[in-house]
Order: structure tokens, then C-alpha cells, then sequence
């Protein structure tokens, strides 16, 4: 996954969305006529192009140049991106949060939707959490729920409650995450505020993230930290690609594998679900 800055067509994952890119990159020069779709009144057929799938603009963009030039329209880009991620603000919102200088609208609209398109929501999830993308996170959240997704996401463990062992609690107490509220200095400290004996992976991924970010640590240098070796020293001496969750994953046990009722009760899911929400809303604090 890349960056929205620049972005290039060959950056981006999705075949359906790279040959959007690819068809809006490349201008038409031809003057056919337009399909009894079309009106050739460019208001109306904006309007109509609103309509079409993503899928169906590759094809009705590459058609003729009237339509192709239609295709260019930043405010249509705008508007697109307006109907379909609305709930992350206002364009003005969104312009001033997520939108880098220069780019254009019809570039995030691809990014965003290229992104979020990636079947792997762990790797979507851990790439906003790297990246500080809210808007990859939100739009997540939402695709998930449109698409029935999320009991599908406890069963594969991002989400599902985790018991924490004994080295990890300690870890969490004694670790540095700063203030529960950062703007304000009588706030309690973090650790203070989570769960403690029971997490998910999605949330020990950003208590970990906030972590490196307060220490100035690199993700692949996580040992170099006297507290992270007290603590998880075995999971140090292990090669291991992703060493964050390494860690996670030796130092944690899945609910499914507990007898007790309580972990698996609607009371665990919301409580981590409002845990994880205010800790996206801190690591924003550490970039």
C-alpha cells in the first residue's frame, strides 16, 4: 500500500481501480457518439455518471472524449467521493484532515477506495494504524458493518477478546503511554483506563503503536527497549517479521479457548469496542 501523495496508477492494487486510473490518465481523442445514455448536456450527464458504478465508469469514461472529459470534472470526483464516504465530514472536513496539498479529488477517491477494497482487513487495519489514516479507519468500521462483516472479524481474532498473561499486564501497567487526555495535564494516565486482564489484537496494536511513538522506537527495533526485553525477551530471541505482533500473540490467549462465559459476553465486546475508539482517538496525539 503507498501513500496518497503522488500517487501514481501503478501504485494502486485493485485491477478494477487501476484501470480506472489508467483510463482517466489516458485523455480520448476520438469524437464518437455518445449512447442513448447520455444526453449531451454535460449537467445532466454528470448526473448520470453519479449513477454508474465504479466498475461501469472504466468502459463509459473510455467511450468517447465528450464523456472522458466529463470524467476529468473535479467537481464530480467531489461530489462521488461525497455520496459514497459522506460520514467522514464535510468536504471541507475532509479536504483539510485527510486531503494532502495537490492532490486532487478523483486521486483520493481511488486511493481511499483502493485501500479499503483490500480483502485482508488486517492488513487495511494495521496500514491506517501506521499511517494515522482516520479516514481508512472509519471507512473500515463502515464497509464492515454494510457487509456484515464484523462476526467474521471475531472469528478470525482481530477483534475477538484476548486474555492478557501475566507479563503483558505487568507491561501495561508499568509502560508509558502518556495521558488519557493529552490536552489535559491533570488527566490520568492511560494505562490506568484499559481493560487490563482482557484486549483484543486491534487494540494492543495501537497501545503498542502509541508506545513506539512516545519512545521514538522503530517497529523493527522494538528490543532495544529495556522494558519491552523485560518483559517479552523470549519473543526477542524469535526472528520474526512483524515482532509487534509476535509479542501479542506469545503473550495472549483467545477467549475461545477459556471456559469463562463472562469474556465472551456482549458486556467484553462493547466495553473493548469504546476502548478501541478512544485510542484511535490518542494515537492521533503521537504522529
Amino acid at each position: 500500500m503507498k501513500s496518497l501523495k503522488d500517487l501514481q496508477c501503478s501504485d494502486i492494487t485493485s485491477p478494477m481501480y487501476k484501470d480506472l486510473c489508467q483510463t482517466l490518465s489516458q485523455p480520448i481523442i476520438r469524437e464518437t457518439a455518445i449512447t442513448r445514455a447520455f444526453t449531451n448536456l454535460p449537467a445532466t450527464d454528470l448526473l448520470i455518471l453519479m449513477e454508474l458504478s465504479d466498475e461501469d465508469l472504466i468502459s463509459t469514461c473510455a467511450s468517447n472524449k465528450y464523456l472522458n472529459n466529463l470524467c476529468q470534472n473535479e467537481s464530480f470526483w467531489l461530489n462521488r467521493t461525497m455520496k459514497r464516504f459522506g460520514y467522514l465530514g464535510t468536504p471541507q472536513e475532509i479536504n483539510r484532515k485527510y486531503i494532502p496539498d495537490g492532490t486532487s479529488w478523483k486521486d483520493y477517491y481511488l486511493w481511499l477506495s483502493d485501500i479499503t477494497a483490500n480483502p485482508d482487513v488486517h492488513v487495511v487495519y494495521n496500514f491506517a494504524i501506521e499511517y494515522n489514516r482516520e479516514d481508512v479507519l472509519l471507512v473500515l468500521d463502515h464497509e464492515l458493518k454494510e457487509r456484515a462483516l464484523i462476526p467474521t472479524m471475531l472469528n478470525v481474532g482481530y477483534f475477538n477478546p484476548l486474555k492478557l498473561n501475566d507479563n503483558l499486564q505487568n507491561f501495561l501497567k508499568e509502560a508509558d503511554l502518556g495521558l488519557s487526555d493529552p490536552n489535559n495535564p491533570d488527566s490520568i494516565p492511560l494505562n490506568k483506563i484499559l481493560f487490563g486482564s482482557i484486549s483484543n489484537r486491534a487494540n494492543l496494536t495501537l497501545i503498542f503503536t502509541i508506545y513506539i511513538k512516545k519512545k521514538g522506537l522503530e517497529r523493527d527495533r522494538l528490543c532495544s527497549d529495556s522494558l519491552i526485553t523485560k518483559y517479552f525477551k523470549e519473543s526477542c530471541q524469535k526472528i520474526s517479521r512483524d515482532l509487534m505482533q509476535k509479542i501479542i500473540s506469545d503473550n495472549t490467549k483467545s477467549i475461545l479457548d477459556i471456559s469463562d462465559e463472562f469474556l465472551k459476553s456482549q458486556i467484553v465486546l462493547d466495553r473493548l469496542q469504546i476502548e478501541n475508539r478512544v485510542l484511535r482517538v490518542l494515537i492521533g496525539y503521537y504522529r
